[in-house]
């Protein structure tokens, strides 16, 4: 009985142990968090290039159109998020400049955005967006190409909900559900 007190002691002590190493591993050096805030300027505004363009990345598929792939491109700054989230779409939907594939169909019109106090960005899209390869990942990849751009861009929104013609739709090309809002999935990101 008292052997396997002191085996669960050690054992306990040897967690607490690792726990308290892996923490100070992993806490950021002193003056790290400060260095970001004074990078980024004291009134917390995004880091720019020398021309006053704001780096983003746009999410399109890779070539087995398994996982999205970030492009890098640099926009002129917006004059609000609506106009900021306007932008990130339509060069979604005009397509990548390098080998990435492209998720959106190009004759997809962005007929309105709306972002609310909730954080939710509510993107009204033509009826071709449902014109595609067909089939449930095709589907997924358009969707979350979409998400993750806006959402991964933006930190005025958490999540998007997406409307076809103005009005509600149950799915995009009857595979997905559309009816609720859609957060970022990092999962498919490579």
């Amino acid at each position: 009985m008292q052997r396997k007190l002191s085996i669960r002691v050690m054992c306990k002590i040897k967690y607490r142990f690792l726990l308290i190493v892996f923490w100070l591993l992993l806490w950021p050096a002193p003056g790290t968090l400060l260095a970001a805030d004074n990078e980024a300027g004291k009134s917390g505004e995004v880091l720019k290039d020398g021309r006053g363009r704001l780096p983003v990345y746009l999410y399109y598929a890779d070539s087995r159109y398994r996982f999205l792939t970030g492009e890098a491109r640099r926009f002129p700054p917006a004059e609000d998020a609506v106009s900021h989230c306007r932008l990130l779409v339509e060069a979604l939907v005009k397509g990548p400049t390098g080998d990435l594939i492209r998720t959106v169909p190009e004759d997809t019109r962005v007929l309105a955005i709306y972002i609310t106090r909730d954080k939710t960005a509510w993107i009204d899209l033509s009826r071709e967006v449902a014109v595609g390869p067909g089939g449930i990942r095709s589907e997924m990849m358009t969707l979350y190409a979409v998400v993750n751009t806006v959402v991964l861009n933006m930190p005025e929104v958490d999540q998007v909900k997406f409307l076809i013609e103005g009005q509600e739709a149950k799915t995009l090309a009857g595979h997905i559900d559309i009816r609720f809002p859609f957060k970022a999935n990092i999962l498919l990101i490579r």
